[in-house]
């Protein structure tokens, strides 16, 4: 596992504990991250071929990918490649049963090799799932896939 995917489990118990205080205080708050770093994470991971080249397909990303939950600090690298390789897109966004699941969405868009004009963007989204599995890092990113593609879900 790489240096971008380790504090995922961290923003998680953390985004969940915030969720939590609203209801529960600062002990529910506290309690609800304990119990969240134990619980497990549901992960998904998927490739979409964007037929733009790599200029257009990074501002689609931003446009749809960036605007859409609170923007993190991107890692230096997902997969080992050097920056200028990739962009680096990482956001918390919602969902699950009634957006109450945070969800933490990386996109990387990975610059084409030679004069291929198809850019591949590799999408992950990492949810915690509780006693009633929702998969909301699946739909969330089957929901991001398709947005990206300009299919209507």
């Amino acid at each position: 596992m790489g240096r971008a995917y380790e504090d995922e489990g961290e923003l998680l118990a953390a985004e969940l504990g915030a969720v939590a205080a609203l209801s529960g205080g600062r002990a529910g708050a506290w309690l609800t991250r304990r119990v969240a770093r134990l619980m497990p994470d549901d992960i998904h991971e998927t490739e979409v071929e964007l037929p733009l080249e790599w200029e257009r397909a990074v501002w689609r990303v931003e446009r749809i990918v960036g605007g859409a939950g609170r923007r993190l600090e991107p890692v230096a690298s997902m997969e080992g490649m050097p920056l200028a390789e990739e962009w680096v897109v990482r956001i918390v966004t919602r969902g699950g049963c009634a957006g109450m699941n945070p969800v933490v969405l990386t996109a990387v868009v990975v610059r084409p090799v030679g004069e291929r004009r198809v850019t591949v963007v590799r999408l992950r989204a990492v949810a915690k799932e509780g006693l009633i599995r929702q998969r909301s890092g699946q739909e969330v990113a089957k929901g991001y896939a398709a947005a990206l593609a300009g299919v209507e879900r």
